[in-house]
């Protein structure tokens, strides 16, 4: 997960996901939703991805 939130782009995964309106099944959502789990980098590059792409965290 850390290693596909740290790439310049994102994959042809996170790209039908988010157009299927599976955002919550990214690997950026997770690590955005676990911060203390990842490295920062990995934990920055998934929320900026995110955010981005309009997949919103709950709450």
């Amino acid at each position: 997960m850390t290693d596909c939130t740290r790439r310049q782009t994102q994959g042809t995964s996170f790209v039908l996901l988010v157009e299927a309106g599976l955002g919550t099944c990214t690997d950026e959502y997770i690590v955005a939703t676990n911060p203390d789990r990842f490295p920062q980098d990995a934990v920055a590059a998934a929320r900026a991805r995110r955010i981005a792409h309009g997949v919103v965290l709950p709450g």
